[in-house]
């Protein structure tokens, strides 16, 4: 049951001043008048305080290989940077500098650092047992900050609570990690706006429709418009991540290696969860981008004699769902946007099957449009937008089916609460294995967050016909 939260008089008119205020302003201006609110009012911050540079996977690896690699890296990284944040070469460079250089001295301690974190999680299986006091644990932590400091880590004094069973914080140095590891491939975290929330709900006014410009003949009145608007609402719940059961012993005996695996098992399906949320969820507990029909456009042209399966996707059909929005919201060198949305830029999102049907498409000439065959699929681009494939979107096999979206992330705000909270699950059926007969361990990966659209106009959907 949700905690009634007790409405402040100030707050409350000072957003209907804000409502006033934005009247008159771009999508993009009214987008950091939200995020300006949101910091002075409810103590909200972005989670980067500059730029930030993303690692691919793949640069990850390389930089990791040598000396020459790692600057071939950085200048790659500048160079999106750039391109990217519009931003001066000197700037960019210096950022992409400052990220290797703290990747590469973090990979230099990466065995010690997932000793320290075994210790901890260590202690977290002693203690939740009874085999050992909390002091272990906090003696255990503070090791951790210890090395940290010795190794020129930035300590952070994270503080989420507890979870609702008695969980404890995980450690420090593998929220760190999995938090890196996410933001070099998770959409959501590369993409959508992120702010640390204080409070358990938090409610801020949301853009439904914006202005109108008309023509108005000489001495003529002119017809006013002004943007409306609706509330939304950020009330922190649990994404949860259950691994596999695993030996009591094993946790309890923790060694590094089995640190990385608990690491890889959280990355990736934190990394599957987080998109599933954001994009398309049955989870009702959760908003995503496919629970509107604004911007809806529909295979074919239209919803009635338009086409009704996926398969019959065009490139036509992809133009279609880009111009379905307005310019705003797809600023290029014609048309300039304020500038203040920046951090992304629009893309497609879309499923596997979907590329698929437009990799299939060939010309006049019998030759494949989207490129030659010996290319990856994988950065590919429809009219110079980037195509990302999200796992969770659906294939579209029946009429009326929203199953693509297009847009800029960064329009999808994100409340969090730094740092993982992990329940160790000692009772229950965890896949068909009984904890408690089998002397076993799952453990429960839990990020305390919520995400809200902030103006439902920044989005368009691709959808199938309706019959």
């Amino acid at each position: 049951m949700e905690t009634p939260v007790k409405e402040d008089p100030k707050v409350t008119e000072a957003l209907a001043e804000l409502h006033k205020r934005m009247a008159g302003k771009t999508a993009t201006e009214q987008v950091q008048m939200l995020a300006d609110f949101s910091a002075r009012h409810f103590g909200t911050k972005k989670e980067e305080t500059q730029t930030p540079v993303f690692l691919t996977e793949d640069q990850f690896q390389r930089m990791l290989t040598g000396v020459d690699e790692a600057k071939k890296v950085a200048e790659e990284a500048a160079a999106t940077a750039e391109r990217k944040y519009h931003i001066p070469a000197g700037e960019a460079k210096a950022i992409a500098v400052d990220k290797i250089s703290s990747e590469l001295t973090r990979s230099q301690h990466r065995h010690e650092d997932f000793k320290q974190m075994a210790n901890v999680f260590r202690s977290m299986a002693l203690v939740s047992t009874g085999r050992a006091n909390a002091s272990v644990l906090d003696a255990a932590r503070e090791q951790e900050k210890e090395h940290m400091v010795r190794t020129g880590r930035e300590v952070r004094n994270i503080d989420v609570g507890t979870g609702s069973e008695g969980g404890f914080l995980a450690p420090e140095l593998w929220n760190t990690m999995l938090y890196e590891n996410l933001a070099r491939v998770s959409l959501l975290r590369k993409y959508a706006y992120w702010f640390q929330m204080d409070n358990q709900i938090m409610r801020l006014p949301k853009i439904t429709a914006n202005l109108t410009a008309n023509t108005v003949a000489e001495l003529s009145s002119g017809t006013g418009s002004q943007p409306t608007f609706a509330q939304a609402t950020w009330n922190l719940k649990k994404l949860t991540v259950l691994t596999n059961p695993f030996s009591i012993e094993a946790l309890e005996h923790a060694r590094p290696e089995l640190v990385q695996m608990l690491l890889n098992v959280a990355t990736v399906e934190m990394n599957r969860k987080m998109d599933e949320v954001c994009f398309n969820t049955t989870d009702s507990a959760w908003t995503d981008l496919l629970d509107t029909t604004v911007n809806r456009y529909y295979l074919g042209g239209s919803s009635t004699s338009g086409k009704t399966l996926d398969t019959t996707v065009t490139f036509d059909d992809m133009a279609g769902l880009l111009f379905q929005l307005a310019e705003q919201y797809v600023p290029d060198e014609d048309v300039q946007g304020s500038g203040i949305v920046g951090g992304g830029e629009a893309q497609y999102f879309v499923n596997k099957s979907l590329i698929q049907n437009l990799l299939k498409i060939k010309g006049t000439t019998s030759e494949y449009i989207w490129g030659k065959v010996t290319e990856l699929q994988s950065g590919r681009k429809i009219f110079g937008k980037n195509v990302r494939r999200v796992i969770s979107l659906p294939s579209s096999a029946t009429a009326a089916t929203q199953f693509a979206v297009f847009g800029n992330l960064q329009y999808r705000w994100v409340g969090y609460r730094p740092g993982f909270i992990i329940d160790l699950l000692r009772e229950g059926i965890v896949n068909g294995v009984n904890l408690a007969q089998t002397s076993a361990y799952a453990l429960r990966i839990n990020q305390l967050m919520d995400i809200a659209t902030i103006d439902d106009n920044a989005f368009s959907r691709l959808s199938t016909a309706v019959s």
